[in-house]
């Protein structure tokens, strides 16, 4: 794609609940029969080119899920209802998980990434989710987290790109991000970006109380995947299917509280 700044970006607005969904596309590439009007994200992911901002609804929950048995996201999210789900952490040929991981308590895998490369994505009691940075952390503090994944690299923090070199690495990519006003989305691209040219195009694609203040890059390439069934959005239950080319052993899942 080209690389483009929100001044010359052009900006879909799909307005599924206030602002639930938002696609950012190149205007030379836009994906293949999007409008500002419609409510169905482009039909082939694998063509689209611009990221796809998901809004998180208040009241959903988080977790994980892990199995030893790999899995599609459509085959993931077969097993719940009114739910989104994405793929998570990194994982070896075994399925193991390579940096830390806590599903309720249980851990999967021994590994750690350094912390002062990577981040955390963690889960309280109430099912809510925060992102942090990790340089400076020490282990201890890792390992005690019951519900968490470690993840890499953190690709925007404080408001500003946080990859400061390009690997010129292209792949489809998943992220999650914090809100200046607090307000988690989940961050897909679906074409084809290196991680440098992602994190400003995070950094850059939301203003005012929508400015993204952290995003945590999570597994991406062919694990890159948004499942949406029958999801409980202000304006209506929404169905999608961006399903993963490969199998993933972990999700996070988002369920509409109970």
């Amino acid at each position: 794609m080209f690389f483009r700044t929100l001044r010359t970006t052009i900006i879909f607005a799909l307005i599924l609940g206030g602002l639930a969904w938002i696609v950012i596309a190149n205007p030379v590439h836009a994906p293949e029969g999007l409008q500002p009007s419609n409510t169905h994200l482009p039909p082939n992911p694998t063509t689209a080119s611009g990221l796809v901002i998901t809004f998180v609804p208040e009241g959903t929950r988080a977790r994980l899920r892990t199995s030893s048995e790999a899995k599609f996201l459509s085959q993931w999210a077969a097993d719940c209802t009114q739910c989104m789900v994405i793929n998570g952490a990194y994982f070896d040929e075994n399925n193991t998980p390579t940096g830390y991981f806590s599903a309720g308590g249980t851990r999967d895998g021994a590994s750690t990434y350094d912390l002062n490369r990577s981040g955390l994505v963690s889960i309280d009691s109430r099912g809510q989710v925060q992102i942090e940075n990790l340089t400076g952390s020490t282990l201890g503090s890792l390992i005690a987290t019951k519900d968490g994944l470690q993840s890499y690299p953190i690709l925007v923090h404080n408001f500003e790109p946080a990859v400061k070199e390009d690997s010129g690495k292209r792949a489809r990519r998943t992220a999650l991000a914090l809100t200046r006003d607090n307000k988690l989305a989940i961050i897909n691209y679906f074409g084809q970006i290196t991680l440098y040219q992602f994190a400003r195009e995070i950094a850059s694609a939301l203003e005012g109380n929508q400015q993204v203040k952290i995003a945590i890059n999570l597994d991406g390439g062919p694990s890159t995947g948004l499942v949406i069934r029958d999801m409980a959005f202000p304006d209506g239950k929404k169905t999608l299917t961006y399903d993963s080319i490969t199998p993933v052993p972990n999700i996070i899942e988002f369920s509409s509280a109970r």
